[in-house]
């Protein structure tokens, strides 16, 4: 799921972004979710329980200074990347000296929104997300968001917090090649499991944070896997 907030003191601001946004990733079939505030306090409440991955900020609102503001989220929510928005052209200089994605005019959010967050979106799903065909149409998925995959009646399936779907895909190896991660790992020859979700390990069988399902370690991966799960407990 690919989380987008646009904090903004400009209704007219916020129903453009909105509908712009959403025409935009329509189009690329990603999985999504846009939260609009027009109080930064009701994002910072909202953010405390919800992961952000791109926020659009306005850098100037009454009591607020986005710049400021900024700084504090990099504190708090490190993986938050955000584009800057203003009708103030002399925040420019000010707002590119941060570690942020961009910086559009409002003036100009129909020319060049569209491929800011096309060139976000590219990059963001190089970094660590991977896109996957399921019935639904493709999902745009943090690594950290898998729980597991697993090959059943020679379907591959994955296993999320809060979502168990058919993903179209042949071979689990597949898969695998797209990952990153050193700690999303096979636990049998049909199972590809996140280290992060596992609770506790009994007996060889896996069961997972919140979840009712388990999965097994089998005999010949039970050396490497222990090798890894201990390396990862020990960080």
């Amino acid at each position: 799921m690919f989380n987008i907030a646009i904090l903004d003191d400009e209704h007219d601001c916020l129903d453009l972004l909105s509908k712009e946004i959403n025409v935009i990733l329509f189009s690329r079939k990603i999985e999504y979710k846009i939260k609009t505030f027009f109080k930064s306090d009701d994002f910072l409440d909202y953010a405390k329980l919800n992961s952000i991955n791109l926020l659009f900020l306005d850098i100037d609102m009454p009591g607020c200074n986005g710049i400021t503001f900024s700084k504090n989220i990099y504190k708090t929510m490190p993986n938050c990347s955000i584009i800057f928005m203003t009708s103030h052209s002399e925040y420019m200089k000010e707002a590119f000296n941060l570690n942020v994605f961009a910086f559009i005019d409002k003036s100009e959010i129909k020319e060049r929104l569209s491929n800011t967050l096309y060139s976000f979106i590219d990059e963001y799903i190089d970094i660590s997300h991977l896109v996957l065909p399921t019935p639904e149409g493709d999902i745009f998925l943090a690594e950290n968001e898998i729980v597991f995959f697993e090959k059943v009646n020679r379907k591959i399936y994955l296993q999320t917090k809060n979502k168990y779907i058919q993903i179209y895909y042949k071979n689990l190896k597949d898969i695998y090649a797209l990952i990153k991660s050193p700690y999303i790992i096979y636990s049998n020859q049909s199972c590809i499991v996140n280290l992060f979700w596992i609770e506790k390990i009994k007996n060889n069988e896996i069961f997972f944070k919140n979840l009712d399902v388990t999965q097994f370690i089998s005999r010949k991966m039970k050396t490497n896997f222990d090798l890894i799960l201990l390396d990862y407990e020990e960080r």
